[in-house]
């Protein structure tokens, strides 16, 4: 008779943190508490949403490019066909192109005839590629009738040029370009293009339609009009609790505090990296604050020596 005993080795392996919702998110990076940017983005960038469905939409596309609607470099657009669609500014283009790994450099060329600018070529470098990616806006095409096309065309011309060469050469999708409003607003050839479907409901049946391309998306589940990445983010969110934001570690903060006041030249510079950092500074110990304040008044003295020297 085998009298062994078998034994089970006790799971070691360490628990993952769990995930944060969309809106903990956000206010973990953008350093706010979720309450006072939920209510802040629902009055400003976000104010077209008309459900939670679609305001939190608008928070995964945000996080998903590290963009920042308190500074309108993405904000939610309220389509004809109802729903809504992310609208990403030239700013918020310049900050993911200037984020993406494989960025290279970007120049433009005036393309010109009879004296008068026609078109823009901007012109991307990637790292990782032999040839630069080339896209020409034409003025005749893209002039729009406000008041900053009137005033400042070719800028308004540089900055199509520039967002949509970041688009086709980094592959960026989800998002739209500040100027795109008059095309979403032309009703779409599919009725759920830029709609966020509320839960329970169905899309109309019949053929999804990309929007951009006019082709036929096979990927989607024709009942739901969601793709199976869509589905899974949706049953994450649903299972998600509202996980309070966590604070960045102590030494984490100082050391990029101490990287700010070494690159402070003036007192001037102190008190803006001052202006930005109490607020974080709040939330840590008496000791963690006062190492801080060690920190200024160390170099608040570079500055007054580095004042005397040159006397």
């Amino acid at each position: 008779m085998n009298n062994a005993v078998t034994t089970q080795t006790a799971d070691t392996s360490p628990t993952p943190p769990p995930r944060l919702s969309a809106i903990a998110a956000m206010a973990s990076r953008l350093q706010v508490s979720q309450q006072r940017l939920h209510d802040t983005l629902w009055a400003t960038a976000f104010k077209d949403c008309q459900t939670d469905e679609e305001f939190t939409a608008a928070l995964i596309v945000a996080n998903e490019y590290r963009l920042n609607p308190l500074t309108k470099e993405i904000y939610a657009f309220k389509t004809k066909g109802g729903g809504i669609t992310p609208i990403v500014s030239v700013d918020g283009w310049i900050r993911i192109m200037n984020e993406h790994p494989s960025f290279d450099g970007i120049e433009f060329e005036d393309l010109v005839s009879d004296g008068k600018i026609v078109a823009i070529e901007a012109i991307i470098y990637r790292k990782d590629r032999s040839k630069p990616i080339r896209v020409t806006e034409y003025m005749d095409e893209c002039k729009g009738t406000s008041d900053a096309w009137k005033k400042t065309p070719k800028r308004m011309l540089r900055h199509r040029a520039l967002m949509q060469c970041c688009r086709i050469a980094f592959g960026f999708s989800g998002i739209y370009m500040e100027g795109d409003q008059d095309l979403l607003n032309i009703t779409p050839e599919s009725e759920n293009f830029g709609q966020v479907i509320p839960s329970g409901e169905s899309p109309a049946a019949g053929p999804i339609v990309d929007a951009e391309t006019g082709e036929i998306d096979d990927d989607r589940d024709p009942q739901t009009g969601m793709t199976q990445v869509d589905e899974q983010t949706a049953r994450n969110l649903d299972s998600e609790q509202d996980q309070p934001a966590e604070l960045e570690s102590f030494p984490s903060l100082f050391a990029r505090l101490e990287e700010r006041l070494k690159n402070a030249a003036n007192d001037d510079a102190i008190v803006q990296v001052e202006l930005e950092f109490d607020p974080l500074l709040e939330s840590y110990s008496a000791t963690d604050q006062d190492q801080a304040n060690a920190a200024f008044a160390a170099a608040r003295d570079r500055v007054r020596k580095a004042k005397e020297e040159k006397k």
